[in-house]
């Protein structure tokens, strides 16, 4: 696991502090800055930060506004949060089990109330656009509140302060572990809470009656690439006593199925993507009163299977590029010029591997001056969307050092790649990084350096593709689709002429052209003529047709 990067404060600052502008129920929580700025834990866009809530015995407490404070670059604003709701860990030491989330919302309001080393000290409120109850137990209980921020700039803080006023430190999630601040090693080495406030209504739990209120169901995200995973949470339901909830999928319309066990309280239901890119799945719960033995069914919330999308990477202290990029069939030269685009998407290029085979690459890039620059290459052999980083993942492949390169002398990085046995067959992205001094994780967003993304199609050789049906080999990318271009990859019909025709879902026919395959791709633009929602998209050749589902946003 990463170290997080750990924003100190040691003198005093703008004086300052955060009153709310709530008002106080017997069940609000404050955590609040004082006229010091003591220490800001990040970053808040890439992480979880969690703080814990008591509930009173036998009471549920309905979440209405939450309030914390970030610290910012100056200019930057803070365009969305998103809120995770959970139950105490087992141990008691943390979040456990999630119980639901919020989708992403635009903050009710952020007040600047100070400054400090260069940032903006930010106080974010927001009313939750569903109000979220948090369900106590017979006896005093720990729920924890979780927050993440959508936010363009590099770094971004939470505000904690060293005097815990709540049972817990604050966590933060990281790889999928739960951290406390305390951490030596992972965390911070300093136990500290989020400022981060909490304002609602306490109610008595009673026994259900009548109907119940339905609610929503929420799925986050809500696309992804296939066989990833996702989150199903709810909100707005009928929280009582004798309640029973069922958790329900429909995939493709195929009809409603229950997930899972009837329950007794709503739990978040973790799902995995259907494997065919265009594919819907729609959920929806039921709450049962068991009393009156009516039943409500929530809203309906939609996952939908794409294209895999990946992290972006920022090099903030500044771009030094790659220039030369050549494995098995990608040969690429680009500019040895420095301060361009820290991400560069070469997916149109792509590499043909087999399984279990091994490829030699070659990488060039501008050191800047005698400086060092780490290479390493992702290629996310499970189709998940992830560039896994681990220690002993076969999705890394750590090469040679460059030094004191121009880019553009005959200085470069030669490796080899071997493609695992139990890499997925089809279309996936490689990518190749370069950094001063330090290996770039896969989402980086510190030092010098760039980054260059390609698509790798991975074949077994063991098995052939008839000449009569060449179309098998085929796949269409980008999908989703954000302009008006996509591509077909048809590395074995170089040459030749297949029709492509494009139908919306109420059959309505709108594009229809015999296209030739160059440089082992199709190109299809269609202008202006698709708006956003799904298509279908028909090849055909020589007798043989191919059906793919197309999403445009």
């Amino acid at each position: 696991m990463k170290k997080i990067t750990l924003l100190f404060f040691t003198a005093l600052v703008a004086t300052f502090m955060w009153n709310s502008g709530y008002a106080q129920t017997a069940c609000s929580q404050e955590t609040l800055g004082g006229a010091e700025v003591e220490d800001g834990y990040g970053n808040l866009q890439l992480l979880i930060f969690a703080n814990d809530l008591v509930i009173d015995a036998d009471t549920a407490f309905t979440l209405n506004t939450i309030q914390f404070n970030v610290l910012v670059t100056p200019g930057v604003p803070v365009t969305g949060v998103q809120f995770y709701f959970y139950k105490n860990s087992a141990s008691g030491n943390g979040p456990g089990l999630e119980l639901g989330s919020t989708a992403v919302q635009a903050p009710t309001s952020i007040t600047n109330v100070g400054t400090a080393f260069g940032f903006d000290l930010m106080q974010v409120s927001t009313d939750l656009a569903v109000p979220y109850t948090l369900v106590g137990s017979a006896t005093e209980s720990i729920s924890w509140v979780g927050v993440t921020i959508e936010y363009s700039g590099a770094s971004s803080y939470m505000e904690v302060v060293t005097a815990l006023n709540t049972p817990n430190e604050s966590y933060f999630l990281a790889n999928g572990i739960w951290v406390p601040g305390s951490d030596p090693i992972d965390g911070f080495d300093q136990a500290a809470d989020g400022v981060m406030s909490f304002f609602g209504n306490c109610d008595a739990i009673a026994s259900c009656a009548g109907m119940p209120d339905a609610g929503i169901a929420l799925v986050n995200p809500t696309m992804g690439g296939p066989g990833t995973s996702y989150t199903v949470s709810a909100q707005g339901y009928t929280v009582n006593a004798g309640m029973s909830f069922q958790w329900q999928s429909n995939t493709n319309g195929a009809g409603w199925v229950d997930e899972g066990a009837p329950t007794v309280e709503v739990l978040a239901y973790s799902a995995t993507a259907p494997a065919q890119v265009g594919d819907l799945v729609e959920w929806r719960f039921s709450s049962t009163c068991t009393n009156s033995s009516e039943t409500a069914i929530s809203g309906v919330a939609t996952f939908t299977t794409t294209e895999v999308e990946y992290c972006d990477v920022l090099f903030p202290s500044g771009v030094e590029p790659i220039t030369y990029v050549n494995f098995a069939g990608i040969e690429n030269t680009t500019s040895a010029a420095t301060g361009g685009a820290p991400l560069e998407d070469f997916t149109a290029q792509i590499a043909s591997v087999n399984l279990g085979e091994a490829y030699p690459i070659e990488i060039k890039g501008n050191t800047d001056g005698a400086f060092t620059t780490k290479i390493v290459a992702y290629i996310d052999w499970n189709q998940d969307g992830v560039f896994d980083n681990a220690t002993g993942s076969n999705e890394m492949y750590l090469l040679p050092d460059i030094f004191s390169s121009t880019g553009e002398d005959g200085v470069s990085s030669i490796g080899s790649i071997t493609v695992p046995t139990s890499a997925i067959m089809g279309n996936t992205t490689m990518r190749v990084m370069k950094r001063f001094n330090v290996v770039a994780a896969p989402c980086n967003i510190t030092g010098y350096g760039q980054a260059e993304d390609y698509t790798v199609e991975v074949s077994d050789a063991t098995t052939s593709i008839d000449e009569n049906n060449l179309l098998a080999g085929t796949s269409l990318f980008p999908n989703p689709l954000n302009g008006n271009t996509f591509y077909v990859n048809a590395p074995k019909l170089n040459g030749e002429n297949i029709e492509v025709r494009i139908v919306d879902l109420a059959g309505r026919q709108i594009f229809n052209n015999t296209l030739v395959v160059n440089n082992n791709k199709l190109t299809v633009s269609v202008n202006d003529a698709l708006t956003s929602g799904m298509y279908l998209v028909t090849l055909k050749h020589a007798g043989e047709v191919h059906t793919y589902r197309l999403i445009k946003k």
